[in-house]
């Protein structure tokens, strides 16, 4: 009896184990040193995940700076702090990989960048979808008050009609503007140990070399070429297999 019960329990913890979703399966192969199992799974995870959280590519790039992989841990560290500008341990972590590249970056970010960041450590993209639905439910009580519900005074409904419309107007933009952002406001990383960077994407010869970890500005493209800025001092070509777009929040490669 005791052995049966025994078997019993093997199979459901097994089942258990199983049923674990990518990510938490993730975390535990990282917490056991399996590094590369442990990206496997966070990009599971990532593919099932409509709305990417941050701490799913805040550990990958913890796990590919493990694997010595300097522009997949940037590239990580990078989309998460798209999605949590305000987070500490991100900011924290993707300073460090970053002191470990070769090439020189005269300005990561403008004032008006910095600015942008503060706004969005508070109001993330993702509370302010959340925020908005509330203000939406809001307007509508408001809105059913107003018409529906013989009040006195129709004062106070009134009022959180207009404030919530004009919150929402606001919170409105502002996603928007975000969204707008990961748009037209694409960065690189270069993945690859170093890339070269050409004149023209049909020319031979190299106009200048980056190192693995480097981040640029997206300009153009043409075909499989792109046309870059890098530390607004150099301009060239690029062929898209050296490096991975950070905005392509939903688009990961292993």
């Amino acid at each position: 009896m005791i052995f049966r019960l025994g078997i019993i329990l093997v199979l459901l913890t097994s089942l258990l184990h199983g049923a674990q979703d990518p990510f938490s399966q993730g975390n535990s192969a990282y917490a056991q040193g399996e590094y590369r199992t442990a990206i496997d799974y966070y990009h599971q995870a990532l593919m099932k995940e409509p709305y990417p959280l941050p701490n799913m590519y805040f550990n990958m790039g913890n796990a590919w700076f493990h694997l010595g992989n300097i522009g997949k841990s940037i590239l990580a560290y990078e989309r998460a702090q798209i999605l949590a500008p305000g987070d500490t341990r991100i900011e924290k972590n993707l300073r460090h990989v970053r002191s470990l590249r070769l090439d020189r970056h005269e300005r990561e970010t403008s004032a008006l960048d910095e600015l942008r960041k503060m706004y969005y450590g508070f109001f993330p993209p993702r509370s302010q979808l959340k925020l908005l639905i509330l203000l939406a439910l809001i307007a509508l009580i408001c809105t059913i008050c107003i018409l529906f519900i013989p009040l006195k005074n129709k004062t106070a409904p009134l009022y959180g009609l207009g404030l919530a419309l004009l919150l929402t107007l606001f919170f409105g933009s502002t996603t928007w503007y975000s969204l707008y952002r990961l748009r037209t406001h694409q960065r690189g990383v270069v993945t690859v140990s170093k890339a070269s960077v050409r004149p023209a994407p049909q020319g031979t010869s190299e106009g200048f070399v980056l190192h693995e970890g480097s981040t640029f500005r997206i300009l153009d493209q043409h075909n499989h070429w792109y046309r870059i800025s890098f530390s607004d001092t150099h301009e060239g070509w690029i062929k898209k297999d050296n490096f991975e777009i950070i905005e392509h929040l939903y688009r990961t490669n292993q």
